[in-house]
């Protein structure tokens, strides 16, 4: 088996994206840029109110709540 090196980015260290309109802060902590090719971390960070829907019709997604409360909607 082949052995492949990588990292993790500390989520202060990585700039936060945010889509126009959206409340949620994205931030990629782990991808191919950091030797992973198959698995993609995310840290988001939700402001108050309704967030863009989320779609990765081709992956599989796996939220995490550290703090706060909220709901979601899962498919409608």
């Amino acid at each position: 088996m082949a052995v492949v090196e990588g990292f993790v980015i500390a989520e202060q260290d990585v700039a936060g994206a945010r889509a126009a309109g959206d409340t949620a802060e994205v931030r990629t902590t782990i991808d191919a840029s950091s030797g992973c090719e198959r698995l993609e971390q995310h840290v988001i960070h939700f402001a108050p109110g309704r967030s863009a829907p989320r779609r990765n019709a081709d992956r599989d997604e796996v939220l995490f709540v550290v703090s706060g409360r909220g709901t979601l909607y899962l498919d409608g």
